[in-house]
This record gives structure tokens, sequence and C-alpha cells, in this order.
């Protein structure tokens, strides 16, 4: 691409994935037009925007629930118990199984103490079923920590949310769309408890605040390159690398055998 002295060039980069070459071929003739690449765009800022009002959910929301599924993939230390408290575990997953969790996805853990913090409830089954319809399969578990005397009134509210918010949902329920658990803490042994907080990839506390207030309590680190030490003048070198011939060198890589490696 040639760009004249104070001229303006617009370049669509398309990554594309297909089962096969010649899908890719045929993806990549589709896309190669601009008009075809700004139609797609049109209808998925579209369909996007159906989704979100389908869900009940602003955009700033979305992207909390983004933020936290990136936590969910990426284990986040912020967001769990603290070492010495997952240390302190003697049980394994197998621990969960009659509860009907499996282990196999990656739990939310949210412990639930007042009814009135009902807010973050609503918050998390709205993000489940993002989530699912991104393709992102996740168990949340809804921990009803209340003291005894009044521990059913707040599981009565919780199952009535959760049956509601699956009564609007569109799918049905399917093992590889993640599941729902409303638990009573009274029923789970101290080593259940403890069990739940060290397999869950994020645990939340209602009475800590909102979903966007726990996050950015603890917001994701930034990336840093850290360069490496030098070597001492004097004692065991490593031995110096040669880089092969590379065609388009960035000073990180470049391709070889005919394009065929990076």
């Amino acid at each position: 691409v040639r760009i004249a002295a104070g001229a303006t060039e617009h370049v669509t980069f398309t990554t594309l994935v297909a089962a096969s070459r010649q899908a890719v071929e045929d993806l990549a003739d589709k896309y190669h037009n601009v008009a075809t690449f700004e139609r797609v765009s049109a209808l998925a800022w579209t369909h996007a925007h159906v989704q979100l009002h389908y869900l009940r959910t602003r955009l700033d929301e979305a992207q909390l629930f983004q933020d936290l599924a990136s936590r969910l993939l990426y284990a986040d230390p912020w967001l769990r118990p603290s070492s010495k408290l997952i240390q302190m575990n003697t049980l394994n997953v197998t621990g969960l199984w009659r509860h009907g969790i499996s282990g196999d996805r990656p739990i939310v853990l949210l412990r639930v103490t007042e009814p009135e913090d009902k807010t973050i409830v609503e918050q998390l089954l709205r993000a489940h079923e993002y989530w699912r319809m991104k393709g992102l399969a996740v168990d949340l578990v809804i921990l009803n920590e209340k003291e005894l005397s009044y521990v059913d009134d707040l599981q009565t509210l919780l199952v009535g949310m959760v049956r509601e918010n699956q009564a609007l949902s569109a799918h049905q329920e399917h093992e590889d769309h993640g599941k729902i658990f409303v638990m009573r803490a009274d029923q789970l042994s101290a080593e259940e408890r403890l069990l739940l907080q060290t397999v869950a990839r994020v645990v939340l506390v209602s009475n800590r605040g909102t979903l966007a207030e726990q996050l950015l309590r603890h917001p994701r680190p930034a990336a840093t390159f850290v360069a490496p030490k030098a070597l001492p003048a004097h004692g065991v070198h490593s031995p110096r690398l040669t880089l092969p011939q590379l065609e388009f060198f960035n000073g990180l890589g470049g391709f070889s055998d005919d394009g065929r490696e990076y």
C-alpha cells in the first residue's frame, strides 16, 4: 500500500478460520471486498445489540461480563482465596460430585448473605446467559450463607430468581451450556465449603458491592515486558543462537521455509 504525502488510506485486516483450505480461500474471496466487510460488520453490530436488549443488559455491563470471562479463562489470583486458605483444602473435585457439580467447567462462586444483595445475583444470572450465547460454558454456584433462622427466606428468593431467569432464557438446559446451582452453606461441611472456594476460578461476595465495584477493586495487571538480565562479563556464557535467513523479519521473528513456518 503506497500512501501519498498528506493522504489517508484504510486497510481492512481479516482473520479467517475454517475446516479446510478451500473453505478459507472461499471466505478470503468473499471478504476481500471492503463492502462485504462493512455489511457483515453492520449485521454483527445489530445482532449484538439485539442480544443485549434480550438480556436486558447495557453495553458497559456486557464489557464487565467480558472482563469477568477473561478472569475465568486466565485465573486471576485477586479474585480467588489466599494461597494459605487454598493450601488448607484436603479434598479433590470429586467432593463436589454429590452436589451435581462436575468440576469440568470454570466455576464462579457467589457468596450471598442478605436478600438486599440481589442486584449482583441478577447481574451474574445475566452474565451466565451472555456467556452461553457467546459459547463459553460456565458453572455459576450461588451459596446462601444467611444465618440459619432466615436461611429459608433467602433460599426461596434465590431459587425464584434462577427459575425466572431460566424461564426467560431461550435455550433448553444442556450439559455443555454450564449450569446454575443454588446451595445452602449450612448443608455443606466446612471441608466442602473450602473445596468450593478452592476450585472456583472467581469468588465474589454479595456484600462487597456490585460486580463493577468488585472488579474495579482488583483490576487485571497490565502485561509488561521483562528484559532478560545481562550475563556477567566473566563466567559461564550461553551459546549465541544464529538466526536463519527469514523473510519479513520484524526484529522478533519472520517467515521461513517458503512461508510455511514463522
